[in-house]
């Protein structure tokens, strides 16, 4: 997979309760173009085999003949851990001002967890 750096895990935990966490993510055309450490995946740790994953699909260089969810945020549900070969199912494809909500988040009762795209900019050589 990805450098660590470019990587991040979240974890929700009691903690977190109402909070909000702001990430910017970049695309795997910008891998190598990424000088403020944007990661490239956020990983939605569920404490199970099975755990969600965030990135960002710009049509841009390696993935600019893509075919599906240009320039969009995807969420990708996936086995293993995501540490090795399983199956993955696309769950959503967002733009931006949109969102995705998980109901009862890990099992907790009016735990949501709502993902929410504020913003895409493909203007930059760099989107970050």
């Amino acid at each position: 997979w990805y450098d660590p750096k470019f990587t991040m895990n979240f974890d929700i935990t009691k903690k977190r309760r109402n909070k909000v966490l702001r990430r910017k993510i970049v695309g795997i055309a910008d891998y190598d173009n990424n000088p403020d450490g944007h990661p490239v995946v956020i990983k939605l740790e569920t404490d199970t085999d099975e755990d969600y994953f965030l990135g960002f699909n710009r049509a841009y260089g390696v993935n600019s003949d893509n075919k599906q969810a240009d320039n969009l945020v995807t969420l990708i549900k996936a086995g293993s851990n995501g540490l090795s070969y399983s199956q993955s199912w696309l769950l959503a494809t967002l733009d931006q001002g949109q969102s995705y909500k998980f109901r009862t988040w890990k099992g907790m009762r009016r735990r949501d967890l709502i993902i929410t795209v504020n913003a895409i900019d493909v203007t930059k050589s760099n989107p970050g």
